[in-house]
């Protein structure tokens, strides 16, 4: 519900996966995140002082780029830089120097693997999103088919239609929440507390939103609400309660009566449902290249700490 109210009314909201105990250290690690845009968002999106308004001081403090980079990579950078021109300007007899030329050289290698990090970066997160997109779509079919394309119309059937579509509706949100340790709820402060207890305030979370989805009045719908929470991998498991419902209940011809057509459609689509599931745990467990990545990241790192000696003969100490 807090998470509801506080992106119902902004641009984003403040997330935070970075498990320090100290509020500093978080706020400078926090990463706000878009919330889906509707018509409102856009205007204020595409408002004409837009990039004037990027540089306010209240934006300048939330740019969370800016946050991440001070502590301690740009406070490491300025430290060793501020101890290089102390050390040319008091202390040595002959300064301490770099031709330029090494680091223009070096900086079109520099440009092309931090280039290709990047567009594997956003080719990683466009893949997510089409995973989401292909998930609510299907979503959306396969409860269409479920509603208006059984013929039978027996009171088995119709808890059955029930059971399925409030299942269907169970997935996205046990997705979430396997794919993220906190379920995207920001009130839950990873590291503040110990291990166990993250754990037991994300599944309380959890058990909340599917205490909103199913109903607790009914015995049925409370033991398989039970079941889908000791699963160890819930969406895997609310996959397999649909497979059930459709095998044993939608495409038998004594019950539901489902033509083979429209019973190996509703397959279809959970075959689908069990594609993105796997591929987003593709995502979840397959890094970028770990080598590259740390090539990359000591290589940025070097340049960067060269660059000082490099500009110390341009520019001196001041």
């Amino acid at each position: 519900r807090r998470l509801f109210e506080a992106s119902s009314r902004a641009m984003m909201i403040d997330y935070n996966r970075d498990q320090a105990s100290n509020p500093v250290m978080r706020w400078l690690r926090g990463t706000p995140v878009d919330v889906n845009y509707d018509f409102r968002r856009w205007r204020k999106h595409q408002v004409a002082s837009r990039h004037l308004q990027l540089w306010t001081f209240r934006n300048i403090v939330r740019w969370d780029l800016i946050r991440r980079l001070l502590f301690p990579d740009l406070a490491w950078i300025a430290t060793t830089s501020s101890l290089l021109c102390y050390y040319n300007a008091c202390l040595a007899e002959s300064a301490l120097s770099l031709p330029m030329e090494s680091l223009t050289l070096s900086s079109m290698a520099l440009s092309l693997l931090v280039t290709f990090k990047t567009q594997t970066g956003h080719s990683r997160f466009l893949e997510g999103r089409n995973l989401w997109a292909s998930l609510t779509n299907e979503s959306r079919a396969l409860t269409s088919r479920i509603l208006l394309r059984l013929p039978s119309s027996s009171a088995g059937t119709a808890a059955a239609q029930q059971r399925a579509v409030t299942l269907i509706r169970t997935f996205p949100v046990t997705l979430k929440y396997h794919l993220t340790e906190d379920g995207c709820n920001p009130h839950i402060k990873l590291g503040s507390r110990s291990e166990a207890d993250d754990g037991a305030a994300t599944a309380r979370a959890l058990k909340a939103e599917l205490q909103a989805i199913w109903s607790l009045q009914k015995q049925e719908e409370q033991e398989m609400l039970e079941r889908i929470l000791l699963a160890g991998n819930k969406p895997l498991h609310v996959l397999h309660e649909l497979e059930h419902i459709n095998s044993s209940v939608f495409a038998n011809p004594d019950i539901g009566a489902l033509d083979p057509i429209a019973a190996n459609e509703i397959d279809r689509s959970l075959t689908t449902l069990h594609n993105a599931l796997g591929a987003c745990e593709k995502i979840l467990r397959t890094p970028i290249y770990t080598p590259y990545s740390r090539f990359t990241s000591r290589f940025l790192y070097v340049w960067c700490h060269a660059l000082p000696f490099a500009m110390f003969p341009l520019l001196g100490p001041a």
